[in-house]
């Protein structure tokens, strides 16, 4: 279910109301920084993905709403929002000084790449802000996708997957969960658990 398309009216815009170009008393939901959303909309959209329907069993259809609703759950738990419990945890202990959710907290535009030049949703260039139109919506911290790194960064956590788990003499996975997580999981795609994986052969 693509959520963030029951913002955009038939004529490319977005719903009345929804979607004010300015943080006002019922917007603050970021989207980009010249875009805030309705504060309960997500409660909304929380609804439609649970109610949507399933796909006929066999059929590989693909879908964030695993990754969505995990990091969810992390929020639930750890009480924390993820951008909180993952640097916290997992990032600042890897010294990964410059990854993170909503970069813009952290650094400069100018240090940041442009993705794309958004002209079906956003209509603007996206610098700075989530590139994935659903994680936009959920104010660019989501299970699924909003995270940004840089090279140094990306090379140890790199490092550490390669290593079994291990960085620095410290274990943040067992290898065993490594071999799970980023093998083939099923006939139907080739993505791991969490993982991208080149087509099988």
């Amino acid at each position: 279910i693509k959520f963030y398309e029951f913002l955009i009216n038939p004529k490319g815009g977005f719903v009345n109301n929804l979607v004010v170009p300015v943080s006002d008393q019922t917007h603050h939901q970021m989207i980009t920084p010249t875009k805030y959303l309705q504060d309960n909309w997500m409660d909304t959209i929380k609804n439609k993905i649970l109610n949507s329907p399933i796909t006929t069993p066999g059929k590989y259809v693909y879908s964030d709403n695993d990754f969505i609703f995990l990091g969810q759950i992390v929020e639930e738990v750890s009480g924390m929002n993820l951008n909180e419990y993952t640097t916290q945890n997992f990032y600042a202990p890897l010294g990964m000084k410059s990854t993170g959710f909503l970069p813009l907290q952290k650094t400069s535009i100018d240090k940041i790449a442009a993705t794309e030049v958004d002209d079906y949703y956003r209509h603007e260039l996206i610098q700075g802000t989530v590139h994935d139109e659903g994680a936009s919506v959920m104010g660019g911290i989501a299970g699924h996708a909003g995270l940004f790194s840089n090279a140094t960064d990306l090379a140890k956590l790199y490092e550490m997957l390669l290593n079994k788990g291990e960085w620095e003499g410290k274990k943040y996975f067992n290898p065993g969960t490594i071999e799970v997580f980023t093998a083939y999981n099923t006939e139907n795609s080739r993505r791991g658990l969490g993982f991208d994986k080149p087509e099988k052969n």
